[in-house]
């Protein structure tokens, strides 16, 4: 049986998952600042929620070949993670 699984992606399917060419991808340089934040503090989900909310409002300027170029660039683009739970049955905290 399928319990307590959790799926993390970093954008909906059919959409592009964004790399700043210095930080790497917005998912995962996100998702290791609030680990690194709330650990020990936060629940698991919770934290997955707070990467999602993060990674929508990281909104960034990219330049014509999708490099992260600041206010400089020609594009204002955007992202949104996507987490799935089956059978998540308690609550998971990190040291």
């Amino acid at each position: 049986a399928e319990s307590d699984m959790l799926f993390g992606y970093a954008t909906l399917e059919g959409n592009v998952a964004w790399r700043d060419v210095n930080k790497g991808t917005w998912f995962i340089s996100t998702f290791v600042d609030v680990v690194r934040e709330m650990r020990g503090e936060e629940e698991f989900s919770h934290m997955l929620d707070v990467v999602n909310k993060r990674v929508l409002e990281s909104r960034r300027a990219v330049d014509e070949d999708g490099a992260w170029s600041g206010s400089r660039g020609q594009y204002n683009i955007g992202q949104a993670a996507e987490f799935t739970k089956r059978g998540w049955r308690g609550k998971l905290f990190l040291r």
